[in-house]
């Protein structure tokens, strides 16, 4: 229903208009139709395009390699490691394996 006011010969009065609702009904249906076959044909459609359309790939990229230095950065400054790790690891690994010599021997 669509109601508007009329000034028709100077008196306030109103016209109301409708519509089946039958037309409405068959419109809807329509539509959802349209948009229960055409909605995950368009969003494959639009996946496989953002996927393989080289500008978005590289802005991926871009975005991963940038993630992945700013995660470094921050794992650096939590857990600082000193330039001689290797060789700390092996003179750690020396001495626990020393020790664990001693026992065997004492024992």
């Amino acid at each position: 229903m669509l109601g508007q006011p009329v000034n028709a010969q100077g008196s306030g009065s109103w016209s109301s208009v409708g519509a089946p609702l039958g037309l409405r009904d068959e419109a809807l249906s329509e539509l959802r139709d349209e948009l229960l076959v055409g909605g995950p044909i368009a969003l494959l459609a639009v996946s496989l395009i953002g996927y393989s359309w080289p500008p978005a790939r590289s802005g991926c990229r871009a975005d991963a390699r940038a993630r992945k230095r700013n995660l470094d950065r921050h794992l650096a400054e939590r857990l600082p490691v000193s330039p001689n790790a290797r060789r700390d690891r092996r003179s750690v690994r020396r001495s626990r394996d020393a020790r664990a010599d001693r026992k065997l021997r004492k024992a």
